[in-house]
Parts: C-alpha cells; structure tokens; sequence
C-alpha cells in the first residue's frame, strides 16, 4: 500500500474516513478503542496521560459516524461507550465510541473519524504509540473484519483496504499505521513525517496519514 491521507480526517466535517466490515451479524455495537499496544491492557503512554497543559487528557479522540460530524467534532473529556455520532478522547475503556446504534448485520459497515490535539508542553522524549482498536461481540462463528481508508471523496468514497494487527502479537509489516505530522512533512512533501508540538496552547496535526508498519 503507498501512503495516503484518508479523505477528510481530523477536524472536517467528514463520515467516509475510516470503515470496518463484518462478513457475520454482531450481537452489539462495535467500540472504537485505543491503547498502549497489542497487549490491549494499558494505557500509560504520553498519548493517553496528557499533560498538565491540557488538563492530563489523552491526545487522541474519535468518533463514530452514521452521518457526518461537524467540522469541529474533537471532544473535550471521555466518555464510556459515547453513541454514534458522539465524539470521546480515546483511552482503553474509560473512554471509547460505539460506532453503530446497534449490532450490524452480515455484510454491515460502520464508520469513524479520529484526530490529535497535541498540548505545548509535550515532551519529545515520551512514548506516544498507541493502538487503535475495534472491539466486536457476535454469538456464532467470527465474522471477517475488513479495514478500509478513503481515498476519494466524501460523495464518492473510493476505499483502500488496510491490513490490521492481531491482538496480542507484535505488528508485522504491512499493518497499517496512522502517522500524524505537520503539513508537507509526508510522503508528497519531506517525508520526514515530522511534528512539531505548538508553542502555546494545543493544536491538531498538520496532516495524518495511513502507511505501512515496517517491522
């Protein structure tokens, strides 16, 4: 897979970013998660911990969609089990979104939008990996799940499959990786894929990116 930029990830008004598909029904709504690594058993990194210029959040929210959000969706606080179209920051299940109303059927897709929003205070030196996870409940045999990134647009989405880990095993190459960084810094720019925390106060990335792990 070459890099892209999911179409309309981060603070856009935007529902076709990031999709999952389930070949089997579930018997709840998927939950959109995030943790330390494929351990799925901590949250102790930077990303979550927050610092004191942004209150001690985490660094990362996301948003389940069955509609598109407003452009400014980021969310303020955690919320446990936020409904569909409401946005959470991200931290292992004391802050997660649900993202369908109900357990999807065969077939059924469901959709997010994640951002960043990185705090003056950041220290380059702390540990900001994280895993984003989808957590799925079904009551027979397991369904397929298929990850997708949207590279065309919000009314014609044209989606690119992306490769998932497994939980409890070390990423292997290809995994998909969402690397966020400042604009011009990726691929089609520098490609240094650097970032630059702000000055003062807290700012979302420049531009975030879908790439391959390399192991």
């Amino acid at each position: 897979m070459d890099p892209f930029k999911p179409t309309g990830i981060g603070a856009n008004d935007a529902m076709n970013v990031l999709k999952w598909v389930f070949s089997k029904a579930l018997s709840a709504p998927p939950k959109l998660k995030a943790w330390d690594d494929y351990l799925m058993d901590s949250t102790v990194h930077r990303v979550f911990a927050g610092t004191e210029g942004n209150g001690d959040k985490p660094m990362i929210g996301g948003i389940g969609c069955d509609e598109a959000p407003s452009a400014d969706w980021f969310p303020t606080e955690k919320v446990v089990a936020a409904a569909v179209n409401v946005a959470s920051l991200l931290m292992g299940s004391e802050g997660f979104c649900q993202l369908s109303a109900s357990g999807p059927e065969a077939e059924g897709e469901v959709f997010a939008n994640i951002n960043f929003k990185f705090p003056f205070d950041a220290a380059e030196s702390d540990a900001y990996g994280g895993v984003l996870t989808v957590e799925y409940e079904y009551t027979s045999e397991p369904p397929d799940v298929t990850a997708y990134g949207n590279k065309g647009t919000e009314e014609t989405p044209d989606w690119q499959a992306l490769v998932m880990g497994i939980k409890g095993y070390a990423p292997e190459s290809g995994v998909c990786v969402l690397r966020p960084c400042n604009a011009g810094e990726g691929p089609n720019g520098t490609g240094t894929w650097f970032l630059t925390f702000p000055k003062t106060g807290q700012a979302h990335p420049g531009e975030i990116w879908c790439k391959e792990h390399e192991a």
